[in-house]
């Protein structure tokens, strides 16, 4: 018996695309805004900086890291996601986010190097940091906006951490 794990997303093997997503997003407005390192997105959203993410750590902060490339279909649709749960997140000052762009050639040195770092070859992935800076949440493709907004409200629990027992 052979058993399997289908990823929704798209990845790079020795520069070939490979993607098991639909080609077209029926005629919604697809585009990523592209920044320069540091410019804010939304809220505590940003385009990935060392220096800005360095400094949420250094905050304490939960950080969330996005990993996308302008490619992908399924990244252009997680954008909308994380962009609605950081607005909904805007007063939240100890929530961090950045968009680490990756696999293309607007990819940084930092972007990169912060790629190496996590393991990240699939896009869209997602990295949780706790406010202790360890990895809390670690997911390959789509992330639904409810879940997240959730996981991120909690404060990053661990996952390790077992769920409370229901009292009797």
């Amino acid at each position: 018996m052979i058993f399997g794990v289908v990823v929704s997303g798209c990845s790079v093997n020795k520069g070939t695309l490979h993607t098991n997503a639909p080609e077209k997003l029926s005629g919604e407005n697809t585009e990523i805004r592209s920044g320069k390192p540091g410019d804010q997105i939304v809220g505590n959203y940003r385009v990935y900086d060392k220096e800005f993410f360095n400094k949420a750590l250094a905050d304490k902060n939960i950080t969330l890291l996005y990993f996308y490339a302008n490619w992908c279909p399924e990244c252009k649709n997680q954008e909308r996601s994380v962009e609605e749960v950081f607005k909904y997140l805007a007063s939240n000052g100890k929530i961090t986010g950045f968009r680490v762009n990756v696999m293309d050639s607007e990819t940084t040195p930092d972007g990169e190097a912060i790629m190496k770092e996590y393991g990240i070859t699939i896009a869209p992935s997602f990295i949780v940091l706790g406010e202790d800076g360890k990895v809390r949440r670690d997911l390959n493709g789509e992330w639904k906006e409810e879940d997240m907004k959730q996981f991120l409200e909690k404060g990053a629990p661990s996952e390790t951490t077992p769920a409370p027992k229901s009292e009797i």
